[in-house]
């Protein structure tokens, strides 16, 4: 008799945690918002490539060098369209935050590196080829 009683309670215990984790997951998945698509300005850059790495996209470039990147587009005060990529990675052996501004030209299937800055410090041309040969080698 106790060994029913206790298969019973066994298999109620499991229904029951398995009821309230498949509740809790509906909720869960209901508060989770759904991804914006990537503009046609953010996927040009994205899908692109540099000189430096013509067989990998910036896309797998920076998913393959950067903790959480995020591509995000806006418009400048002057009407110009920016793609910016951000993310978090190692510079001199510290967590360094990275930002790279590029200006896309839909017209022309073509974009061109317009800011790059490392803890909100700019850098120089020589520092954005030289992070396109790490971020490649990374691929």
């Amino acid at each position: 008799m106790f060994q029913i009683f206790a298969k019973r309670s066994c298999a109620a215990l499991v229904l029951a945690t398995a009821t309230v984790l498949l509740a809790a997951c509906g909720s869960v998945s209901q508060a989770i918002p759904a991804l914006k698509p990537d503009s046609p300005s953010v996927t040009l850059v994205k899908s692109g490539s540099v000189g430096a790495c013509p067989g990998s996209t910036l896309g797998a470039m920076a998913s393959a060098f950067l903790s959480n990147p995020e591509w995000n587009d806006f418009t400048t005060s002057s009407g110009e369209s920016v793609v910016e990529l951000t993310g978090s990675f190692l510079y001199s052996g510290s967590p360094a935050t990275l930002s790279l501004q590029f200006s896309p030209n839909l017209a022309t299937s073509s974009f061109e590196v317009g800011y790059m800055g490392i803890n909100d410090v700019s850098q120089s041309r020589i520092v954005v080829a030289a992070l396109f040969d790490k971020m490649c080698a990374a691929t």
